[in-house]
């Protein structure tokens, strides 16, 4: 979720959501969930796609819980989501919960999603249905390890280790930027018969070594 202030507004923008930028005297597309004009008249227009979610409300007034829980909870891409932060969440859920369970639901991590989901437990080398009972030390510490072959100069002269979270969400970000992922990605629900596999599984066969 993206949130812009205005005085005491809030305009939220959640995934899914299209936002376009029009100049001054430029046509406007004729459907649309949002337009925000400026004075000079441009605007932005919001259109969602498929899902997703559009608000503008007033500061304190949204009780929407995944709103709620992400302005209460550390991003995965902050500092204060370190090592020990990662195992109290670990600590606190049932053992009987599988690894998949554990990052994506219930808002344990806000913005961690299938998106990058498939791709944390796969390089971690961990089954999604595996349940945290049979995780041990080693298999924690790759779910959530400083990355020493991913650093990033963070503009001070030093180099930072990034974690396994924000590696990965970095990495899938920088491929997209760099048009890497150029083949087109099949329906996640449709069946590919012909090949025998399904769904998230042709997602991983561009990615496995030959």
């Amino acid at each position: 979720m993206v949130q812009i202030n205005a005085d005491d507004k809030r305009i939220l923008l959640g995934d899914g959501v299209n936002i376009r930028y029009h100049a001054p005297d430029e046509p406007l597309p004729p459907k649309h969930q949002l337009h925000i004009a400026f004075e000079d008249g441009s605007c932005l227009v919001c259109t969602v796609q498929m899902y997703g979610g559009l608000w503008a409300f007033t500061e304190g007034s949204n009780d929407n819980p995944y709103y709620v829980v992400a302005k209460q909870k550390p991003s995965p891409l902050s500092d204060q989501f370190d090592a020990a932060y990662f195992l109290s969440i670990v600590a606190n859920a049932k053992n009987t919960l599988s690894a998949k369970a554990l990052l994506a639901t219930e808002q344990r991590i806000p913005g961690l999603g299938n998106g990058v989901l498939q791709d944390i437990l796969f390089n971690a080398r961990i089954h999604p249905k595996t349940k945290l009972s049979a995780l041990g030390d080693d298999d924690l510490n790759r779910l959530f390890q400083h990355q020493t072959n991913a650093q990033a100069d963070d503009g001070s002269g030093r180099t930072r280790h990034r974690k396994g979270f924000v590696r990965t969400i970095w990495r899938l970000s920088y491929d997209v930027i760099q048009n890497k992922l150029c083949v087109p990605v099949p329906g996640l629900r449709r069946g590919h018969r012909a090949a025998g596999i399904y769904g998230r599984q042709r997602l991983f066969l561009p990615r496995l070594p030959e």
